[in-house]
């Protein structure tokens, strides 16, 4: 760990005397003799030392001015920590920073100890609380010896530490405000407190005199000094040289060995038999050398993951890079897709082979705990995957690959855990969380996370944690995860030590209720995120439409245009276009890639209320106040057919998922569908009420129309016949929407509250209290009910909905209207005398003396559902093989089967006895 040190202080020193950025003599200045007089003079709740300065003001000259002199300053010997932010992967993040900078005070409290404490936990808390208790230790150790222990902890450029969603409170929340007499914190950073990620109270007690250094800005124009100096090298090298290099370098996150940017940069096939021209951008080994040499003064050689990287000496240098050549948003996914090729070339080339294996696996008999095979891709994680290669594809916009080689690969998730540490590795999925929002990622964090102690202690325990928390919901996740699955239990099978492996699953899907919160300081009233759930449009309280990115929770455009708010908006399933239709009576056909106008629509006389694109997104259908319902070419614009049929505004319109049909509620309490191939009327659909919104399931066979008598009518569509009213919401409707399994409805209150309802039974089956008391304006499904979108206020929300993770659908203890039979939970009151438990271990059936039949389930430990009917004594019970059907023999002298999803009897047998 000294060795390291050394060279980071080694290389940071060279960086400072670099001759193409003039040095500040520091040492006798008046800067260091105030942080000299600063330290030498502090009282026992002094606070941490802040140095704030431009590009090239000097803060890292003056960290290396303290670490030479401090030990002259105070007299004695001093223990020193210094680290650099955002230089390698492990000083990159809050979590995996502090995690560092523990284990190595604990080594130098007590060298010969272990340098992780036994109840150890690479939890954000545990570590905060960690680090405090090792500063304080370092007092007590002082009080008790004659000679104080001094400590000085220096962290350079702490603005480039990531902020993370799991950071407690704020990002740099663990700096402390007060600090023992004898321990000194000082940390740089480029930016004033008031940008920091702080707590408030950081943020006042930092900007104070004796906290709080501003360096005087530079007079240099360094940014055209930088700009100059490109120039003159793209005029030695060439424009194409320079752009393939310079982006390649701008684009890697830590670096790239020589190496690595020779595959990147050297043509690779054979369609250049000439000499490779540099002006042409062609590098071979000899040029590539010429290029080093002559950048030498802006390249700087870092030893990191047993390779000696390339990058740009300055991070200023690196800004000025970006601007010059990555500056469009494709041609910058293109250079990290081609860095992240190089990563994974191997993998493609085992996956190839994998295909062509086509002979069955010889079956054998194994004596290990999943009887698993061993997995045909092996392929080799090394530690510049686990740092860098990651980051590329999720960065290229690759987020299957990136899924499918890193993030839900077991072999690199243990690479990782033992490699690193479990820190780092939760640090990394949440740095993926903060750009991505799919349920897979989801999946694996929360696994991780709730896995942190056991993998904190042994990293072993990765394969048997993966089996416990995810084995459960991996049979309807996809492959993806049933392949993490069975490379865990194979990792298992394989391993020659002891190892506890789980065989069964009992733990409830990791998942919490709550996935993401994201603030519209605008306020929200519709909502339509994008067929790829990474981004929602948001229409505000002032009637713009708005772009927003869900996991950064950050505004990426607003769409002006209208003159009049937005009363309804639509997006095409390709994600190419957003349709907003306006209280100024027009629609806008907007581009989703380039954020402009396409088309604008002036065909209504009224507002419009409702838009929905058709026919392969050829055709836009608008409907509005006017009563009419508009069919535009979405390519031209023009009508194609105006339909005046509703005898009052037409509220919503809405296309099935074939495409060949077109449904229309209207204020005139009817519902109409209409043929897009003749645009003739189909049937009509009287409802008692005017019809406010309506949604189709996607098998077509379902259509929900919630009226002004705040009634939700859920309607066959084919016949147009009623099945029955949802019930059980206890405010007015203001958002409705059907979930992708045509099962579950889901309807938002004015109360603030998201209602939950199985369409088959018509039962309310969850409530899910928001945490604003607004009403819920907006509730949207993604695809494959993966999340549930809701808004309200100021404010959108993330629910997982996916019925096995768990907190999808909870069963109702609601009596089913229809039929005698209920699912009212009655415990046993009597001995039970039988008991069958299901195959896959989830469900278990009791009988008991009192006659009741209950349905258990094992995974939560709760009641699902009570079976009445019998008479008597039950005496044995039975579940079928395929966990459907259960039956029951009584001493009433009658056996029931009984239907586990509804609970009702299917069949009666009696038992006949002959006469004496």
């Amino acid at each position: 760990i000294v060795g390291i040190f050394v060279l980071v202080y080694c290389w940071q020193r060279a960086r400072c005397t670099s001759a193409k950025i003039p040095t500040i003599p520091w040492k006798d200045s008046s800067t260091i003799k105030h942080i000299k007089t600063l330290m030498t003079n502090a009282t026992a709740r002094h606070g941490p030392i802040l140095i704030q300065g431009t590009h090239g003001s000097g803060k890292t000259s003056i960290l290396t001015t303290i670490y030479t002199q401090c030990e002259e300053w105070f007299g004695q010997k001093v223990m020193k920590v210094l680290r650099f932010s955002g230089i390698t992967p492990r000083s990159s993040y809050n979590l995996e920073l502090l995690r560092i900078i523990c284990e190595h005070l604990c080594l130098l409290l007590q060298p010969s100890a272990p340098c992780i404490p036994q109840d150890a936990s690479f939890d954000p808390l545990y570590i905060n609380n960690w680090f405090q208790t090792l500063i304080r230790k370092f007092d007590e150790d002082s009080n008790e010896n004659c000679r104080s222990h001094l400590l000085v902890i220096l962290i350079d450029d702490i603005h480039r530490l990531n902020p993370l969603d799991s950071d407690i409170v704020a990002a740099l929340s663990w700096l402390p405000i007060n600090l023992p007499r004898n321990v000194h914190i000082i940390g740089t950073t480029n930016t004033p407190p008031d940008v920091l990620k702080l707590t408030p109270v950081q943020r006042e007690r930092f900007k104070t005199p004796e906290c709080y250094i501003e360096l005087p800005s530079v007079t240099v124009d360094l940014e055209k000094s930088a700009e100059d100096e490109l120039t003159r090298m793209e005029e030695i090298f060439g424009n194409d040289a320079m752009l393939r290099f310079g982006s390649m370098l701008t684009a890697s996150e830590f670096g790239l060995s020589e190496t690595e940017l020779l595959e990147l940069l050297m043509p690779t096939s054979g369609q250049y038999s000439s000499v490779l021209n540099l002006n042409e951008g062609l590098f071979n080994f000899s040029t590539m050398c010429t290029v080093r040499r002559k950048m030498n003064h802006l390249l700087l050689e870092k030893f990191m993951s047993g390779k000696i990287l390339l990058c740009w000496r300055y991070e200023l240098l690196s800004k000025v890079a970006k601007k010059r050549y990555l500056s469009s948003q494709d041609a910058t996914r293109g250079i990290h897709g081609e860095i992240a090729n190089l990563f994974f070339s191997e993998f493609s080339v085992h996956k190839e082979q994998a295909v062509e294996e086509t002979a069955p696996p010889i079956e054998e008999e194994k004596q290990t705990p999943f009887q698993s095979s061993l997995q045909a891709n092996d392929f080799t994680y090394s530690l510049r995957h686990v740092e860098e290669s990651w980051i590329h594809l999720l960065k290229a916009g690759d987020s299957e690959r990136l899924k499918q080689c890193t993030i839900c690969n077991f072999d690199f998730l243990l690479a990782a855990v033992r490699t690193i540490s479990v820190s780092y590795l939760r640090s990394i999925l949440e740095h993926v969380r903060c750009y991505l929002l799919d349920r897979d990622v989801e999946l694996v964090y929360y696994t991780v996370r709730k896995s942190s102690d056991v993998l904190t202690r042994d990293t072993l325990q990765l394969g048997a944690q993966v089996v416990c928390w995810l084995r459960p919901v991996a049979d309807n996740s996809g492959n993806l995860m049933s392949h993490m699955i069975l490379s865990a239990m194979a990792w298992c099978d394989g391993y020659t030590d002891p190892l506890l492996v789980p065989l069964n699953g009992w733990l409830q899907p990791p998942l919490p209720l709550q996935i993401k919160s994201v603030v519209c300081t605008s306020g929200v009233n519709l909502i339509q995120p994008t067929p790829s759930a990474q981004h929602v449009v948001v229409v505000t309280q002032t009637g713009e439409p708005q772009l927003w990115h869900i996991m950064s929770n950050t505004l990426v455009h607003t769409f002006k245009g209208h003159s009049g708010p937005v009363l309804c908006l639509a997006i095409t399933k390709q994600s190419h276009y957003l349709l907003t239709g306006s209280e100024d009576t027009s629609v806008i056909v907007w581009d989703l890639k380039t954020f402009e106008q396409k088309l604008r629509i002036y065909e209504h006389i009224a507002p419009v209320l409702s838009v929905t694109p058709a026919l392969g997104n050829t055709l836009l259908v608008s409907s509005g106040e006017d009563s009419r319902i508009i069919v535009t070419s979405l390519v031209t614009g023009e009508v194609a057919v105006k339909i005046d049929h509703h005898r009052g505004p037409v509220t919503a319109v809405q296309v099935t998922s074939s495409e060949d049909i077109l449904i229309s509620g209207s204020a005139d309490g009817t519902v109409c569908l209409w043929s897009l191939d003749t645009f003739t009327l189909l049937n009509t659909i009287t409802l008692p009420s005017p019809v406010l919104f309506l949604d189709i399931s996607n098998d077509s066979v379902f259509l929900l129309a919630a009226c002004e008598d705040n009634q939700l009518y859920l309607n066959t569509l084919a016949t147009g016949t009623q099945i029955h009213c949802l019930r059980g919401h206890k405010a007015s409707v203001v958002s409705i929407c059907l979930a992708g399994d045509n099962q579950r409805a889901v309807a938002g209150g004015a109360d603030g509250r998201v209602y939950v309802f199985d369409m088959h039974s018509g039962c309310l089956v969850r409530t899910i209290a928001t945490s604003h008391n607004a009403k819920v304006s907006g509730v949207k499904v993604t695809s494959n009910d993966d999340f549930l979108i809701t808004a309200g206020g100021n404010r959108l929300t993330a629910w997982s909905f996916r019925k096995e993770d768990g907190v999808g659908v909870e069963e109702s203890s609601s009596t089913i209207t229809n039929n005698k039979t209920s699912l009212a939970q009655r415990p046993h009151s009597a001995p039970i005398t039988c008991l069958e438990i299901s195959r896959d271990g989830t469900t278990a059936v009791t009988g008991g003396m009192d006659s009741l039949v209950n349905v258990w389930q094992l995974n939560t430990h709760e009641l699902h559902s009570t079976m009445e009917g019998h008479t008597a004594s039950i005496t044995c019970v039975a579940i079928s093989p395929n966990g459907l059907f259960t039956i029951s023999g009584s001493e009433d002298k009658t056996a029931r089967v009984w239907g586990l999803t509804l609970g009702l009897v299917v069949s009666i047998f009696k038992i006949k006895t002959e006469s004496a």
